[in-house]
């Protein structure tokens, strides 16, 4: 028998149901239904829960399960990987819990009528409308909430991923610009005592003073975020903000901005501060800084430009782990980033995908 033969008895019962389904989200203004269809992927999932409850109800018709249970309490490596692409996408799972209900409620009445004998006697009906209302149950309850709670656990790992990538960025910065500031500071006051020369003294004094700024500017970058704003507002918020330090900055945009998810738009505007610093810290003399986002259909281009004297990226300057951090970011959030400095200045170039990448069909529906 061939699988359109075998899923034929239920065929027209399941398509009523979901164009019922689509009429129901669609006057809930579910993200799920639109121009009177489903969600692909949501669809799916409705057809293969509807597909389940009535093979289960009516095993002698031959009908068989054709589309696999996406996630499963009983496969923690399913729940895990759905819950972090939900995460990492920041698919909402309350749309998909809230289309479960509906899916509920639409499609009970509809398999009672259908397949409940009013004619027989009341205990029989009663029982087989309980085990219709218990298999549809059963089925939607296996499928949602796992991924539901998957995408919490995703979060709350992804969560603690971002406070050990804050305090290691904090460990780098107190090493690499306070500690050896203090130290060098302090070596030019023990040169003083020893040789007498006051010369050290204002050395010491110079260093000292730099590495209370690296301070002060630690800790108002740190209180830096993205947060509910797009990208561009926070670079121009912060160049605003911190327009007295040359060289002054200039802040450009072309195409139309979109909400970048969470952990990508956090990662993308450090990486934009790191170079922004770079300039500001190394590019001695350079009186233009250039500072642009070009929002393309899948990805947003941003350049970080200045007329410094430029510098040998290949070459690893004392106290410089700023361009390795960058990096590392950049492959953090799937972007490429680039880097070209000559004498006539530095360009950073950093493209970073805008469309979540999926992995596998069907794998999570966005909700």
């Amino acid at each position: 028998m061939s699988d359109g033969a075998a899923r034929s008895p239920h065929r027209e019962t399941i398509d009523r149901i979901i164009a019922d389904l689509v009429t129901a989200l669609e006057e809930r203004g579910s993200s799920l239904a639109s121009g009177g269809a489903l969600d692909p992927i949501f669809e799916q999932q409705a057809r293969s829960i509807l597909t389940e409850s009535l093979v289960l109800t009516h095993p002698d018709d031959g009908t068989r399960v054709t589309s696999p249970v996406a996630v499963d309490y009983s496969s923690p490596a399913d729940l895990d990987r759905v819950g972090r692409l939900r995460a990492t996408q920041n698919a909402d799972p309350a749309e998909n819990l809230m289309a479960a209900e509906v899916i509920y409620f639409v499609a009970l009445p509809v398999l009672v009528e259908l397949y409940v004998d009013t004619t027989a006697p009341a205990a029989d009906a009663v029982a087989l409308t309980q085990r219709i209302a218990n298999t549809l149950h059963h089925a939607l309850w296996r499928r949602f909430p796992p991924g539901a709670i998957a995408y919490v656990e995703g979060l709350r790992v992804q969560l603690a991923q971002a406070d050990q990538d804050s305090r290691k960025r904090i460990s780098r910065a107190l090493h690499d610009r306070v500690a050896h500031g203090i130290a060098a500071g302090l070596q030019r006051v023990e040169l003083s005592s020893i040789a007498g020369d006051v010369g050290h003294l204002d050395d010491a004094v110079e260093i000292l003073r730099t590495t209370l700024e690296d301070v002060q500017g630690m800790a108002f970058d740190i209180r830096q975020l993205v947060g509910a704003a797009f990208l561009d507002e926070a670079i121009k918020n912060y160049l605003d903000q911190s327009r007295s330090i040359p060289p002054a900055p200039e802040f450009t945009t072309a195409g139309t901005p979109v909400r970048l998810a969470p952990d990508v738009g956090e990662e993308t505007f450090t990486i934009v501060l790191e170079a922004i610093r770079n300039v500001r810290k190394h590019a001695r003399g350079a009186t233009r800084m250039h500072v642009s986002t070009e929002w393309l259909d899948e990805s947003v281009v941003v350049r970080v430009t200045d007329n410094g004297p430029g510098f040998d990226p290949t070459v690893r300057r004392g106290g410089s782990l700023g361009l390795v951090g960058m990096q590392e970011r950049a492959d953090a959030v799937g972007a490429t980033l680039e880097i070209d400095s000559c004498s006539a200045g530095t360009r950073i170039r950093l493209d970073v995908p805008t469309v979540p990448a999926v992995a596998g069909a069907g794998a999570a529906s966005r909700g």
